[in-house]
């Protein structure tokens, strides 16, 4: 009989999330799975992993979102971490070690790992900095993130009027700081996120019309703000 892993934290629960990267995302899973709760979330994509757990319609970035956080609130994970399946990470085990520690951190409200200085990024203090340590950044990617389940609900559902999700992520953040818990990047692992296909392109302006009407303009100014303090 096969024995379960031991994970190495019961607080925090991993969502591989996929529309289209379906060996990549089974690849993630099995990784994952060795050091932490895991779960792979496919949103029908047309050739679907074959170890999804939980197959949804697609619904773009936020029915993954709305899923991972679903999840982790059905589990009771007080942390959620969401990984986009296109996401290329070398160490996970170094990875989840990091993010057992932040989870115990005092204040934290969100952690990811830096990144490579070749990924796509929008927040460039994510960046890795070279500094070997956790350091405060305020503004957290949306592709790759853990955050208190407790902060993530505050913000759940993304409405459909928000088609795309853009927003989450700033939202999340200034939802922490205005909670007084901190964001921060882990320059002791790195991830890289690659440039995205062709057929996963969106319709930018309007992407941006609807996180405006959505999260509203105070949150997006502050965002700007902290954009300017932390690069």
């Amino acid at each position: 009989m096969a024995l379960k892993p031991k994970h190495l934290s019961s607080d925090i629960l991993v969502c591989v999330t996929n529309y289209g990267f379906s060996e990549e995302a089974d690849d993630l899973k099995r990784r994952f799975a060795r050091r932490l709760p895991t779960m792979l979330i496919d949103s029908s994509s047309p050739t679907p992993p074959r170890t999804a757990d939980l197959v949804i319609a697609n619904e773009y970035y936020p029915g993954l979102w709305n899923a991972a956080v679903r999840s982790a609130v059905a589990q009771r994970r007080p942390w959620l971490m969401f990984v986009a399946s296109d996401v290329q990470i070398d160490d996970v085990s170094a990875l989840c070690r990091r993010a057992v520690e932040a989870s115990h951190a005092p204040g934290l409200g969100l952690w990811t790992p830096s990144l490579r200085d070749d990924s796509r990024v929008n927040f460039p203090a994510c960046v890795n900095k070279g500094s070997n340590t956790l350091r405060e950044c305020c503004l957290i990617e949306g592709f790759f993130f853990m955050a208190r389940t407790d902060v993530l609900t505050r913000l759940y559902p993304i409405g459909r009027e928000n088609k795309f999700g853009w927003g989450a992520d700033v939202a999340a953040c200034y939802v922490a700081h205005h909670s007084g818990l901190a964001a921060a990047v882990d320059d002791r692992v790195t991830i890289h996120h690659p440039a995205p296909r062709a057929e996963h392109q969106i319709e930018t302006d309007q992407a941006r019309d609807e996180m405006l009407r959505y999260f509203g303009a105070d949150v997006f100014q502050w965002g700007a703000n902290m954009l300017q303090i932390f690069r």
